[in-house]
């Protein structure tokens, strides 16, 4: 530790006073040791405390300055950290589309907790029953082969649309028809899964006499929906969890499927649907009006 030799303060060696509470007295008792000047001794004295002074006040000022300059390079840090990390949004979606067209966003769709019904030996839901009238009628209802609807053109640009899109202007004979066509994605879904339905092997002979359109070439039809569906369950990633139960006592187990899930409200939207799909006349062929743009081929 350091010690000054041979200087009396009020008969009290210097000696005896360590850095830390020298620095602390002459900060304290500048005011008298600038003014003791009217001896030889208190000159001595003035010039040695003032020296001291300025040096423990140097440091001082370094000391805090550093510290000063350190906690805002800390700050600065957690800023940009905090700026280039990607925000959680709890109402958001993960699969989410890039714009959500106003539209559906003004509906305000609200998630809702459902128990699966996703049995083995049960065949109480309608959407498995033998291929029939009726269970074609409810699978039609839940929106199978749901039509579109119209966006506005003013919204075409919050709905991630272009004028590259097939959009109608309206007309004398069909003035309704004016907008963008486009369908939901969700009832395309369940067009995917219809279908899929209908090609499974103790369904498709009953299908395939009907001779739908979609059985004419059911191998490259069925891969693009197939794969619809695939692209879908990975991009919602549902991760919620399957347990299981014993079945007897030779080790046989059986998944619960019929678990809770948070879904958004699909009769909302399904009521909704419904309102504002659009049927274009059956007597009228919708063709391109000179300009708008095409595709060489299909997608």
């Amino acid at each position: 530790m350091n010690k000054f030799k041979n200087q009396e303060l009020d008969g009290k060696a210097f000696a005896d006073i360590d850095d830390a509470e020298l620095g602390k007295g002459l900060l304290e008792g500048s005011t008298d040791a600038d003014t003791d000047t009217d001896t030889d001794t208190g000159t001595d004295r003035s010039t040695t405390s003032t020296s001291s002074r300025s040096w423990w006040y140097r440091w001082y000022k370094a000391i805090i300055g550093f510290s000063a300059l350190l906690c805002a390079s800390n700050l600065l840090t957690f800023w940009i950290t905090a700026s280039a990390r990607p925000q959680c949004q709890a109402t958001e979606s993960v699969a989410e589309p890039p714009k959500l067209t106003p539209m559906l966003r003004d509906l305000n769709l609200k998630t809702i907790h459902v128990k699966f019904d996703s049995t083995f030996f049960s065949q109480g839901s309608r959407y498995r029953k033998p291929p029939s009238p009726e269970t074609d009628a409810a699978w039609n209802y839940a929106g199978a082969n749901f039509g579109y609807i119209l966006i506005p053109e003013e919204h075409a640009s919050e709905s991630d649309l272009t004028t590259n899109n097939i959009h109608f202007a309206g007309g004398s004979d069909q003035a309704y028809m004016k907008g963008y066509a486009a369908n939901v994605e969700v009832f395309h879904q369940i067009h995917c899964l219809n279908l899929i339905r209908k090609a499974t092997w103790y369904n498709h002979d009953y299908y395939r006499k009907l001779g739908a359109d979609e059985f004419r070439h059911p191998d490259k039809t069925l891969s693009v929906h197939v794969d619809s569906l695939r692209q879908r369950l990975m991009c919602t990633a549902d991760v919620g969890l399957v347990p299981f139960f014993w079945v007897g006592d030779d080790g046989g187990t059986d998944p619960e499927f019929s678990r809770t899930h948070t879904c958004r409200d699909f009769e909302t939207l399904h009521d909704w649907m419904m309102k504002h799909m659009v049927t274009p006349d059956s007597n009228h062929t919708l063709l391109p009006r000179p300009g708008d743009y095409r595709v060489d081929h299909f997608h």
